[in-house]
């Protein structure tokens, strides 16, 4: 897709999230992404080849987080499109949250699944003082990896057993906030605080939602 925006005269900017990869600061799931995303609305408005008008498109979090910032209905993104696919459900109503409850019950195997694989906060940086753009096209680059490794085998293994809070723990994946997301209740203030979709936020940036279907069969 972004080979073919770059073909037809679009210029193509890719921001890590904070905290995350290459992205400075400290990663907490929801959190500052209006006002991170505007930040770099306006820097992108502002740069001499720009005309002023943002799109953004992305999958799955990336989806939930120009949701996110489409509330703020900032100029130059109300004047462009969004394009979430696959969005994840980063919304905050009384009894859902995230993607962590269901009518107040919390949904264990999707909340302890997306931590244990996504909710690191612990990242790996190049070498500092590089060519970045060379080193990644050397052999070492192809050894680097960006996360811990998690040993999934012992996450499924512990997945029926109990404390439910502590599960991660004993699975002994990276750091996350996986505990707090799991002991609070899912309209408290824990919850409320996050940068969630809330059901006053405006929405007035035109948009295309994609998403993918399952079909299954039964023998």
């Amino acid at each position: 897709m972004y080979k073919k925006l770059l073909e037809n005269g679009y210029m193509v900017a890719i921001q890590d999230i904070r905290g995350r990869y290459e992205s400075e600061g400290h990663y907490v799931v929801a959190s500052q992404r209006r006002e991170d995303g505007n930040d770099t609305l306006d820097w992108l408005a502002s740069q001499p080849w720009s005309n002023q008008k943002v799109g953004t498109a992305g999958c799955s979090y990336l989806g939930e987080t120009q949701l996110v910032m489409a509330a703020t209905k900032h100029p130059n993104h109300t004047t462009a499109t969004a394009i979430p696919m696959s969005v994840a459900s980063g919304y905050h109503v009384p009894g859902r949250a995230w993607q962590s409850f269901s009518g107040g019950v919390f949904e264990l195997a999707q909340t302890a699944g997306w931590f244990a694989s996504n909710g690191s906060q612990v990242f790996y940086e190049p070498p500092p003082h590089i060519d970045r753009a060379k080193w990644f096209r050397t052999p070492a680059a192809q050894l680097f990896q960006i996360a811990p490794t998690v040993d999934f085998s012992a996450y499924l293994k512990l997945l029926p057993t109990l404390p439910t809070a502590t599960l991660l723990d004993r699975a002994k994946t990276p750091p996350s906030e996986y505990k707090q997301w799991a002991t609070n209740a899912p309209d408290g203030e824990f919850f409320r605080n996050k940068d969630l979709a809330k059901a006053h936020d405006p929405f007035n940036v035109p948009a295309l939602f994609l998403t993918t279907g399952m079909t299954m069969a039964r023998q």
